[in-house]
């Protein structure tokens, strides 16, 4: 899936890059099969792309400009830049647009070298140059202010962005933690439900869920999520929160035992101190408290 989606994760970068019309934080698409949407066009478009790159090193080249040694360190960094972020290598995300800041510079840097190399004697042509570059210029201006109001907070963005990227996971759980936090519980199990269905590996996702179910009033469904969340990722978050629960909900011992086994495993984490300080509190045993919040602290 990684390799056939290549193609498309590249063409996403280059059409940005061109026309910034979609933009969205998080986008966790896949390609499961060659198509000639998916598949086809972007890889023409490529192809397309790397002969230009090819034929402007090659017209460099033949004017005998020293030029010709910046566009081939341009073109190099290009193909490494790119190379970290068409998921040769597996990625949390399929595309980012921040991704692509460092080699869009090796980009403008290229462009920059061919425009250099030019000598355009005719004023009319450079007076309808110059005239074109301020307006792809206020447009992009336009462009980054428009994007800039779709951010009023956390919930604006993520339900601008669900809109292009519907199945993004992580935007999901984003929505459900802040609609959780505004006492929005029905919408936020729905958000948070479908993240985890997006991708159930995932173990932000079911702590979200188990913190959701907390709040709720479901402590054996927030039990069984953190458990997953455990299970999957040993989050620290859900560690923490399932001994927060078992203080809450279960016996004074049985918080106890979870949370001094945890801390035998991770002796640095300030929340379990401070989480052992309130549990012993509640057994009665107040230098043990005392001393487990001064660890805390």
């Amino acid at each position: 899936e990684r390799l056939i989606s290549i193609p498309k994760v590249f063409f996403y970068y280059i059409k940005t890059f061109i026309f910034p019309r979609d933009l969205a934080v998080d986008q966790s698409w896949v390609v499961k099969q060659i198509s000639f949407f998916d598949f086809y066009i972007p890889l023409f478009g490529i192809i397309i792309l790397i002969i230009a790159i090819v034929y402007g090193g090659y017209w460099l080249f033949r004017k005998k400009t020293i030029l010709i040694y910046w566009y081939i360190f341009f073109g190099l960094t290009f193909i490494i830049g790119m190379s970290l972020h068409i998921q040769i290598l597996p990625l949390d995300l399929t595309v980012s647009d921040r991704w692509f800041y460092f080699p869009m510079i090796c980009v403008l840097g290229m462009i920059g070298c061919i425009v250099s190399s030019l000598r355009i004697k005719s004023e009319n042509i450079k007076k309808v140059i110059i005239s074109a570059l301020i307006l792809i210029i206020m447009i992009l201006a336009i462009r980054t202010h428009v994007r800039n109001n779709n951010w009023q907070d956390n919930i604006t963005l993520a339900e601008h962005d669900l809109k292009i990227a519907p199945d993004s996971f992580q935007l999901n759980s984003i929505l459900g933690v802040e609609y959780s936090r505004l006492g929005r519980y029905d919408d936020a199990e729905k958000y948070l439900k479908k993240s985890v269905e997006l991708n159930p590996n995932w173990a932000v996702s079911w702590n979200n869920l188990g913190v959701l179910y907390i709040r709720m009033g479901k402590p054996d469904e927030a039990k069984e999520a953190f458990k997953k969340s455990i299970q999957i990722g040993k989050l620290n978050l859900a560690y923490e929160n399932m001994a927060l629960l078992l203080l809450i909900y279960d016996t004074p011992e049985k918080a106890h035992k979870y949370t001094t086994d945890l801390i035998k495993i991770y002796p640095t984490n300030n929340k379990l101190w401070w989480i052992l300080a309130y549990i012993e509190y509640k057994r009665g045993n107040l230098s043990g408290a005392l001393a487990a919040s001064e660890k805390a602290y």
